[in-house]
């Protein structure tokens, strides 16, 4: 997996953060057939909601109030 470093102000060791996601998951298993978010929550949008970690219910219930109309 890719990965960018990163030196932080204060911390000696160098630290990574990975670009990628890998989900891995067996052909017959249920995690194989689960949904997933047709959008992921993006840092502005996340913003926009005072960063709530609960964030994606009021981003969920917008956006079909938006489509409503």
């Amino acid at each position: 997996m890719e990965t960018t470093n990163i030196t932080l102000l204060y911390a000696k060791p160098k630290r990574s953060i990975s670009n990628s996601k890998q989900i891995l998951f067996k052909g017959n298993s249920q995690s194989a057939s689960q949904l997933s978010p047709g959008s992921e929550m993006k840092w502005k949008v996340f913003l926009n909601y005072g960063f709530d970690m609960n964030a994606e219910i009021p981003e969920t219930s917008d956006l079909i109030e938006i489509k409503r109309r």
